[in-house]
């Protein structure tokens, strides 16, 4: 059962005591990020530990639309290739563009979506 900070400090008995070591550097960014919230680190790591949130991101994916994005500019190139020649693009080039921008689209809104912000948290 998932439980809200508040919740989670009014039923806390803090008699539980967990260790982690950290390097110079890591405790040097522990310790701005808690002073940036006007956080001792105790109650900056507790916080973190039970509401933060970790995001994995897929970088195969990133290449798949690394890959979309080169489709377009091949086709873009093709669709002037052929204007330059015959003053004349076939619906066809332009239909598949047009696919293509809209995977592209698709896949952009996707990842937005994963790196949004959850809603504000008041840490209190």
């Amino acid at each position: 059962m998932k439980m809200n900070w508040k919740e989670a400090r009014k039923n806390a008995e803090r008699n539980k005591r967990i260790e982690v070591c950290v390097s110079e550097d890591e405790l040097e960014i522990i310790k701005s990020k808690a002073k940036k919230i006007n956080l001792k680190i105790a109650p900056y790591i507790r916080r973190m530990a039970t509401v933060g949130e970790v995001i994995i991101f897929n970088t195969n994916e990133l290449y798949e639309l690394k890959e979309e994005i080169n489709r377009i500019g091949n086709n873009i190139n093709q669709i002037a290739h052929t204007a330059n020649s015959t003053k004349d693009i076939p619906q066809s080039e332009i239909d598949r563009v047009i696919s293509n921008q809209q995977k592209i689209q698709k896949m952009l809104s996707e990842y937005f979506e994963i790196l949004k912000p959850k809603a504000a948290r008041k840490w209190q």
